[in-house]
């Protein structure tokens, strides 16, 4: 083999190195998602708040990570009255309940592949609150419908 044979047989056996390290580092890095609770109140009769029509959804309502990298999943309530909880049951990851326009965020590693459900664990709750005319509010608020998804891909 000449020297110039060498030297291409170096270069790129070097840059396939390179290649692989900056591939399987990239594949282990942690992923970060941001998470927000989103509450719609609807316009009634006369522009008022059509408070049994509100929707509170979390968006993204489905998260896609990878088996065995960390993750960072930042939870953000942008919710104005209700107090919001974020929790993957199957993987045993809960935040504390979130009050209005607060925000926390948890790391954990997923140790099993599939589709997996995220809920606000909180039970349905009753709120009373003073709205922009003086009236007092009394509202009833079931958690049970913010649910979303994670997959989890090897």
């Amino acid at each position: 083999m000449n020297k110039k044979s060498i030297l291409i047989s170096a270069i790129v056996a070097g840059a396939v190195i390179t290649i692989s390290v900056a591939y399987f580092a990239f594949a282990s890095a942690p992923q970060a998602v941001v998470v927000r609770m989103v509450t719609y109140n609807p316009s009634g009769k006369n522009d008022m708040v059509a408070t049994p029509l509100e929707q509170r959804h979390w968006t993204p309502d489905n998260i896609q990570l990878r088996l065995g990298v960390p993750n960072t999943i930042a939870i953000v309530s942008n919710d104005d009255i209700e107090v919001h909880q974020f929790s993957i049951p199957a993987f045993n990851v809960t935040t504390p309940p979130l009050k209005p326009f607060n925000s926390y965020s948890l790391t954990f590693t997923p140790t099993k592949a599939g589709t997996f459900k995220f809920i606000d664990p909180r039970p349905e709750e009753n709120y009373t609150w003073t709205d922009y005319r003086g009236v007092q509010i009394n509202q009833a608020v079931n958690h049970s419908s913010e649910i979303g998804t994670v997959e989890v891909k090897p």
